[in-house]
């Protein structure tokens, strides 16, 4: 049996438990574990239309892998309801989550219903 060793500029926590979640496994003694909408609440106010030079923020505009917001645009005709987001709330894409499209906002605008705000 041969053993991985990661290069890592951080260094392991002194102390590790169990986190009772099989696919999370041994997490740093001190931690908690809590279900996400406990700690970072979904906003889920909508808008039918978006307000002029507004920032827009679709899918296509989060960079899979890398959280960056790129190709943002201010015209932008939605065909359905919007999402309003604030500056520091994470856009989360909750289509095809294995394309990690996750993103945090560095300022206000509206996205599309396909993101998750939290």
């Amino acid at each position: 049996m041969s053993t991985v060793t990661l290069k890592t500029q951080h260094r392991p926590y002194p102390e590790y438990i169990d986190s009772g979640i099989e696919w999370l496994g041994r997490i740093p003694k001190g931690w908690g574990v809590e279900k996400l909408k406990y700690i970072a609440p979904q906003r889920s106010k909508k808008v039918l239309k978006v307000p002029e030079d507004a920032e827009y923020i679709g899918l296509e505009n989060i960079e899979g892998g890398t959280g960056k917001i790129i190709n943002v645009t201010t015209d932008q005709d939605i065909e359905s309801a919007a999402n309003i987001f604030r500056t520091g709330d994470v856009l989360f894409g909750k289509l095809r989550p294995y394309l990690s499209k996750v993103a945090f906002a560095r300022s206000s605008g509206y996205c599309t219903g396909e993101l998750l705000v939290l």
